[in-house]
């Protein structure tokens, strides 16, 4: 990296995931925050991206559990609460929740 910066070269180190959550950049940014998380209590996301000095934005929900909206769509394309538990029990779809 040091002869990039000598040579005035736009360049960046390849980082795996550790490396990349230690980088004093990442931090000082904030390009990484903790969400809550049912499954590891919490997990690392990225941040919103540009954040905005008058509308900074912020994430408002986690990503959804797999299969968490399943039944709610497929219920608004016209399938009835059978349908559905009948594809989830041939493994066709997950539901996410307390539903098999």
């Amino acid at each position: 990296m040091a002869i990039f910066e000598r040579a005035e070269v736009t360049a960046a180190p390849v980082y795996d995931i550790d490396q990349f959550m230690a980088d004093p950049h990442v931090i000082g940014r904030e390009i990484l925050i903790d969400l809550p998380d049912e499954q590891t209590g919490r997990l690392p996301m990225h941040n919103i991206i540009p954040r905005l000095s008058d509308t900074p934005g912020r994430l408002r929900h986690p990503a959804p559990a797999l299969g968490e909206h399943t039944a709610e769509i497929l219920g608004s394309l016209g399938l009835g609460p059978a349908d559905i538990d009948g594809l989830a029990r041939e493994d066709i779809i997950h539901l996410g929740g307390d539903r098999p």
